[in-house]
């Protein structure tokens, strides 16, 4: 078996899996989100005794953004929109990225796609603190190689 296809096929396999996963915790997503708000919550964020006055999301699942900032593979425009609508309709509405994220490609993604969404009903998590900057020295093609830049 030469690399390429080896490749291929771990690649295939990583892919099927993560489907398998993604679609049993969406199913639970949307059961637990119904559920819910069967039992009269509104959705909105909770603090707790024993959370220590950290911020607790209103929602149990959510979808991160590493994959669809190319940070394995390259992921197309059309795959990323069909993925993060995929997830909405299985009624995801917390989502997490970065500005690291394929170098803000996540983010603008997540953006363009809930820029027309109701703010209200979806909840973002990002971090903070790490200021990207153009330099002529950078390693973006060694540390981010599936990265499509649009000068690249």
């Amino acid at each position: 078996m030469n690399m390429n296809t080896r490749r291929e096929f771990l690649s295939i396999t990583l892919k099927g899996a993560t489907m398998a996963a993604a679609t049993g915790l969406l199913a639970k997503a949307a059961a637990a989100a119904d559920t819910a708000d069967m039992g009269g919550s509104t959705g909105s964020a909770q603090t707790s005794g024993n959370s220590n006055g950290h911020y607790k999301p209103p929602f149990k699942f959510a979808m991160g953004g590493v994959p669809l900032g190319n940070e394995f593979e390259v992921v197309t425009d059309k795959d990323a929109y069909a993925t993060i609508e995929a997830a909405w309709n299985a009624g995801v509405r917390y989502y997490d990225m970065a500005p690291w994220y394929g170098l803000g490609l996540a983010e603008r993604r997540y953006g363009n796609f809930l820029h027309n969404k109701e703010r209200s009903e979806y909840v973002l998590s990002t971090k903070v603190g790490k200021l990207l900057k153009a330099s002529k020295t950078a390693k973006n093609k060694e540390y981010f190689p599936f990265h499509l830049h649009p000068t690249m």
